[in-house]
């Protein structure tokens, strides 16, 4: 069995020894390490699978940089007891915890590898197919929070990346670091969340479960849209437009869909639904309830309030009033009001008498019709001058000309086009923290050999080797195409949130380079832990070289002709070292 998570004493991490053990198997005990699944704000989820009875489970290591964050976090772990007595449908269970090279973990059931966000359709609403599938993983995942709160349990990180799909049932995960919601804390212990789903008062470190309804609202915004609410340029430009800014609503929302983000996305917690039970009800039947007192909405899950307390009544209504579905209150109409009396006129002015000294006003006509003259003449010398000089008048200005489009257009059809695009496009997608997403290399569009993957084992050195060794690529350049396809192959199957997966592809992308000419798409990492940007990166590198070598590389002719271009034809280089 797994040792139990470590005192706040304890050692500090060793992730050195981490990344370069944890594939083997054994290390943490009774498992064996197969995948990663992905990382987040507190660590790296990978799959493994238990050797005794060969079942697959999910693997959370916790990274967490700050000593006194930390130390919250391993207090937190005490509770996990308490977290794996929680058995619903939609909730990834929490099987154990335990600790390796002083790095704490915890033990998941494996829910799969797909996730909510996987079916969102980016930067475009859903169609009425998409939609329906969208809105019956939203409607699970909501009843698994509701089943967190019944237990004074608060998520704060709802978000879509945080469902998980598997055999048509959604599961919401990566709740075993919820805070604990006692009647004796107010305020978060660490920052928690992210920022593109965080609730307002998450900015001073305060929420409860009300803070999970608002990412609630906003991960249901993107199912809707294929966009979250607000974006921006640093996280700190993000978590501000949560704090101040309103939610644009577009068109296509239906009222119902309006009036449950309205609630979902209040800037104060006090006028959000009170519980997930109350969300769903006004979303699936259009009741939406006004909003509760803050001690009403307190007492569903036994948390305190966060902020100014407000009043602990709803204000009655005045004579003729009544509730809006939308939970605002709506005046009786006014009666009938007499008109207005007719805006009074501006006496017109006297007519402006001639006295002495006056000017005649033909005066003014006559310098009016004499600068009309001079203007009128310089136009007609200027245009003699330039027409007796050949030049012909431009043409007012109605887009790019033919020439351009044609250039842009030849250069689209180039390898230089592809990466240029790719490279903008992972620029993009950096800044919506959203990498490229991969798919495999067409063999059958590459006519590759059907033993292609007998040349990971000649990439294998490569792979493993600490840093580019341009002589080692060279030996392995002398295979030809089918070791350059290889290459490209095992880019779109790398995982870009794995550091040591990111310098395997740094001297993928480096041996790329040297064997065809094809320069700009070599990437770096720094460090274990690559950033979004990078990842990002990476994604669009990798995609890049996909579709250069399916239009470039498609045959052993174009392949060398692709070569020859960029002077990398064994011939050329004969003829040049001569």
């Amino acid at each position: 069995m797994p040792s139990p998570a470590p005192a706040p004493g304890a050692p500090s991490p060793n992730w050195e020894a981490f990344y370069r053990d944890y594939r083997k198997p054994g290390y943490v005990d009774g498992f064996e390490i197969t995948s990663k699944l992905g990382g987040g704000m507190f660590g790296h989820v990978f799959r493994a699978r238990r050797l005794s009875i060969g079942k697959d489970y999910a693997i959370k290591f916790l990274k967490v940089e700050d000593e006194n964050v930390r130390r919250a976090v391993l207090a937190e772990l005490e509770q996990v007891n308490y977290f794996a007595q929680i058995d619903h449908p939609n909730l990834v269970a929490i099987e154990d915890r335990g600790e390796v090279d002083g790095i704490p973990f915890l033990v998941m059931a494996f829910a799969g590898t797909e996730t909510l966000r996987d079916w969102v359709p980016p930067c475009r609403p859903p169609s009425d197919e998409e939609k329906e599938p969208l809105m019956r993983a939203f409607l699970q995942a909501a009843r698994g929070l509701q089943a967190l709160h019944d237990r004074s349990l608060v998520h704060f990180d709802v978000k879509p990346a945080n469902v998980f799909l598997k055999g048509g049932v959604a599961r919401l995960g990566d709740y075993g670091l919820s805070k604990l919601v006692t009647h004796s804390c107010g305020s978060l212990s660490m920052g928690r969340g992210t920022p593109y789903y965080m609730a307002p008062e998450m900015l001073h470190r305060k929420g409860d479960h009300r803070s999970d309804i608002y990412s609630l609202g906003v991960t249901l915004y993107e199912l809707l849209t294929g966009a979250v609410p607000f974006t921006g340029d640093s996280e700190w430009e993000v978590l501000r437009q949560h704090e101040t800014a309103a939610p644009a609503l577009p068109d296509h929302l239906s009222r119902r869909e309006r009036e449950v983000l309205s609630r979902c996305l209040a800037k104060e917690p006090a006028a959000r639904f009170a519980t997930v039970d109350e969300l769903l009800d006004a979303l699936q039947t259009g009741s939406a309830p006004t909003a509760p007192a803050p001690a009403a909405s307190a007492q569903r899950v036994g948390g305190p309030q966060s902020g100014p307390r407000a009043s602990s009544a709803v204000p009655p209504l005045l004579p003729g009033e009544r509730v809006g579905k939308s939970g605002l209150k709506i005046a009786p109409p006014n009666p009938a009001m007499p008109p207005l009396p007719p805006t009074p006129r501006r006496p017109a002015r006297p007519a402006r008498r001639r006295g002495r000294g006056g000017t005649s006003p033909w005066v003014y006509v006559g310098l009016f019709a004499a600068a009309v003259v001079l203007v009128s003449v310089y136009a007609l010398s200027a245009v003699s001058v330039r027409m007796s000089e050949g030049v012909r008048i431009s043409q007012v200005y109605r887009g790019p000309s033919e020439d351009y489009v044609a250039r842009e257009g030849a250069k689209a059809g180039t390898v230089e086009g592809i990466v240029e695009d790719r490279l903008k496009r992972g620029r993009v997608a950096s800044q919506q923290n959203r990498p490229t997403a991969l798919r495999p290399l067409d063999l059958d569009k590459v006519d590759a050999p059907p033993d292609l993957r007998r040349y990971e084992a000649v990439l294998a050195p490569l792979l493993e080797s600490p840093r580019f060794v341009p002589a080692l690529a060279r030996r392995i350049e002398s295979y030809g195409r089918p070791a350059s396809l290889c290459a490209v192959a095992l880019l779109q199957r790398l995982d870009y949130d794995d550091g040591l997966e990111c310098r395997q592809a740094s001297n993928l992308l480096r041996f790329l380079e040297q064997a065809t000419g094809v320069g700009s798409l070599v990437v770096e990492v720094a460090g274990y832990d690559p950033s979004a940007r990078e990842t990002c990166t990476y994604a669009a590198v990798a995609d890049a070289w996909r579709e250069i070598v399916e239009r470039f590389a498609a045959t052993d002719t174009d392949y060398y002709d692709l070569l020859a271009e960029r002077g990398r034809h064994p011939a050329a280089q004969e003829q040049d070292g001569r």
